[in-house]
């Protein structure tokens, strides 16, 4: 099944970046460079998806 949530990419000061999942609460991650966000947050997303449905736990719609 394909999946698409919102992602808000925030640049740190220190260069980093920070990755927050608005329609999934407390989900976040974070990586030294853009690229290394993206991928963490395909990541981490793809990781929370899937253990939510090995659970049972029905997922929220994407906002729009």
């Amino acid at each position: 099944m394909f999946s698409m949530y919102p992602a808000i990419f925030f640049h740190k000061k220190t260069g980093e970046y920070s990755v927050v999942f608005p329609d999934f609460n407390h989900l976040s991650t974070c990586g030294s460079t853009l690229q290394e966000a993206i991928e963490m947050a395909i990541d981490c997303l793809a990781g929370y998806i899937y253990s939510e449905q090995l659970a049972g736990h029905l997922l929220p719609n994407p906002t729009p």
